[in-house]
């Protein structure tokens, strides 16, 4: 994988913060030089975190979408690491 940089976002009931976060993070994403991935894990939320998520796939290619249905951010974090193609991986809060 060319894939340099893999941005791995565990998320529960972010429907509101989200966008926000992957508008900036698409934005930084676009002034690097370097390949890069964006993961977002959602954790079992009770809102639309996952619909909005989806939502963002069909205008950002490199946005993959997890759902895990179990609760608990530690399962989040790990889903989205072993999903990862990058050879370096960040985690970061919505």
């Amino acid at each position: 994988s060319d894939i340099l940089l893999s941005i791995i976002i565990p998320v529960y009931n972010e429907e509101r913060r989200l966008p926000n976060t992957l508008e900036e993070v698409f934005t930084f994403l676009s002034t690097q030089p370097y390949q890069a991935e964006v993961i977002v894990v959602d954790n079992a939320s009770q809102d639309r975190t996952l619909e909005v998520a989806q939502q963002f796939t069909k205008t950002q290619p490199l946005l993959t979408v997890l759902h895990i249905p179990q609760k608990g951010k530690g399962i989040a974090v790990k889903q989205g690491m072993l999903a990862a193609r990058g050879r370096y991986r960040f985690m970061c809060d919505a």
